[in-house]
């Protein structure tokens, strides 16, 4: 009798092992407690064990502050549109992952930062009320069941959201961009609220018509664990 052998299909991006653990990536960022399978007590061995070496690549990223020295990190998924980075703390465990369009990291030949842009595409990652890279304000507003701020525009590439005691914890912290290329939205938008003579008394507010005129999209997404 003639034996049959079947090829063995190893599914190593979704299904994996961490400390003996069945470890499955569902995508979900969830600050305070994990995104995917990832959690605080994780280290870099653990990150190549459940990924494994083509996913992972280690690499020194921005500290967490201005002026911070760059420190150690792993990108996860480098030059898909699911890259994401992440960040170690004073203990090399994972203390937060940043899902962005874009990626600083430090060249130690040249001591300076280069900037890497995430490939594109859609990425999976997302929270658990769906808020990811690219969602619009009416959509992270209703998530917050109530409206929030925007500030920051003059300072980096977008505004960063106060929730305001919203639903939406403190340790998921959210960017929002405009389109850029429409630089006469965006300047419309800087003499609305940007006056410091006579800036609007709901300038960056989530529900303003300045803000839903501009209609900011997420851009960078920084989970806190």
């Amino acid at each position: 009798m003639r034996m049959m052998i079947y090829p063995l299909v190893l599914l190593a991006v979704n299904l994996s092992f961490v400390r003996g653990e069945e470890v499955r990536n569902d995508w979900l960022l969830i600050p305070g407690s994990r995104v995917g399978p990832i959690t605080t007590h994780w280290t870099g061995d653990d990150l190549l064990a459940a990924f494994g070496t083509l996913h992972c690549r280690k690499l020194m990223l921005p500290g967490e502050w201005a002026g911070d020295p760059p420190r150690e990190g792993w990108l996860l998924y480098p030059g898909t549109a699911d890259e994401i980075e992440i960040h170690l703390g004073e203990d090399d465990t994972v203390e937060s992952v940043i899902v962005s369009d874009r990626t600083l990291i430090f060249d130690p030949s040249a001591q300076e930062f280069t900037e890497s842009k995430r490939a594109a595409g859609t990425t999976r990652w997302r929270s658990i009320s769906g808020i990811t890279h690219g969602s619009g304000v009416e959509l992270v507003e209703k998530v917050n069941g109530k409206p929030f701020h925007i500030a920051g525009w003059e300072a980096c590439d977008g505004g960063i959201a106060d929730w305001r005691e919203g639903e939406i914890p403190a340790g998921f912290q959210v960017t929002f961009s405009p389109d850029f290329e429409d630089k006469e939205a965006y300047e419309k938008f800087c003499r609305q609220t940007m006056n410091p003579d006579a800036p609007p008394a709901d300038a960056g507010d989530s529900n303003s018509a300045p803000i839903r005129e501009l209609a900011p999209k997420v851009s960078r997404i920084v989970v806190r664990l």
